[in-house]
């Protein structure tokens, strides 16, 4: 069997607390997850390990998470599997490449595929394998990378059994934590604008996309394993960990279970929230995103106090005022506030119903963000 990961982002700091060794809880909680890929990676019906993208959540890590991620891949190295990686866009830009240090680790089986289109024959499988192709503007980030896909595409028949590893939006995937973060504004693939030729036999085993997901589509079947750990309020609720892929086509989900989960609830009307968390039981480690419809505002620190003693975390707080029928949100976690959501908010106030200057101001401040800032 192929076991398949995607959307590590090693290295993001959501919703975190530091730790007394320096790092974050999210820190943390990737590198766990990261611990149990190899352990299961180790089992002997596990043949070789496949990486969608993002590695790193930015294409300029920490001197430590590169550190770490060294020691790591080495010990993957060990285990005597081949090991197959595309940077994704988070890894990857026209000045940087998180995951160029590859290249001289002296591996042997560590496969970094991050200039072209590369293929590999598995059992009666072909894997083509796309990584994400720096652009050379800001305009066409994404130019590259649908070119390469489209020509893989257009080998593909109905007599091939294909896999191809890539890492993009098909155009039909849920977006959950992905839209939130400002890779929501890239180009997609449509599948249905490829021929009828394609059959079942042929599987897009994607990254990029944060909520794990598996559909067909134009008799292609389409994988997404899905984000490694928790990072956004839309992952509430989610499962969270790996593909295992075997000769015969079948796909299977297994769940990491040692990081934290990301957890939503509803405060009942006139209810304390202290009083409210304490008739539940709560799991350890829980990341908690609070809803209330009350006009009274909560206060964040007696409640963030009593999920201490729980082993828990207050991430954020949603009101949703009655007479107003708005939701505001309060951010309680000790993270620095997206500046995408400061670049919206600053928009929709100076331009007010201008939907036209509205949308192309985004878009713009979007592609300089995505382009000039780094997210560690």
């Amino acid at each position: 069997m192929i076991l398949c990961i995607a959307d590590i982002h090693l290295g993001h700091k959501m919703h975190s607390s530091i730790l007394e060794n320096g790092l974050t809880t999210s820190e943390e909680d990737t590198r766990n997850a990261l611990d149990s890929v190899k352990q299961r990676a180790a089992c002997d019906d596990i043949e070789m390990i496949i990486c969608s993208g993002d590695f790193f959540h930015s294409s300029r890590p920490s001197a430590e998470n590169i550190k770490w991620a060294i020691t790591w891949f080495k010990e993957i190295d060990t285990l005597g599997k081949p090991f197959y990686i595309i940077p994704g866009n988070h890894d990857i830009t026209i000045y940087s490449n998180s995951l160029v240090f590859l290249k001289s680790l002296n591996t042997h089986n560590i496969h970094l595929i991050d200039d072209g289109i590369s293929s590999i024959v598995w059992k009666d499988w072909s894997i083509y394998f796309i990584p994400f192709l720096a652009a050379d503007s800001s305009k066409n980030k994404y130019a590259s990378t649908l070119e390469a896909l489209t020509s893989v595409m257009s080998v593909i028949n109905s007599n091939t059994k294909s896999i191809i590893v890539a890492h993009i939006q098909e155009s039909t995937s849920r977006l959950g934590t992905e839209n939130m973060m400002l890779s929501r504004s890239v180009e997609t693939i449509n599948i249905d604008t490829f021929f009828d030729t394609i059959s079942e036999r042929a599987i897009l085993l994607m990254g990029h996309m944060h909520m794990h997901q598996i559909y067909n589509k134009n008799d292609m079947t389409i994988v997404y394993p899905g984000s490694l750990t928790y990072m956004e309020s839309l992952d509430c609720g989610q499962k969270k960990g790996y593909i295992l892929l075997d000769q015969n086509g079948n796909i299977k989900f297994e769940e990491i279970q040692n990081i934290r989960k990301y957890k939503q609830y509803i405060l009942p009307e006139n209810k304390n929230p202290v009083e409210f968390f304490s008739s539940i039981e709560l799991e350890s480690n829980e990341v908690i995103f609070l809803k209330s419809h009350d006009d009274v505002i909560i206060d964040d620190s007696e409640l963030n106090a009593f999920l201490k003693t729980q082993n828990c975390k207050l991430a954020k707080i949603s009101y949703t005022f009655n007479t107003l029928e708005e939701e505001k949100d309060i951010e309680v976690s000790e993270e620095e506030k997206n500046p995408l959501l400061y670049l919206e908010e600053w928009v929709s106030k100076e331009c007010k119903d201008n939907k036209e200057d509205i949308a192309e101001i985004l878009k713009l401040g979007k592609e300089y963000l995505f382009n000039e800032i780094e997210y560690d």
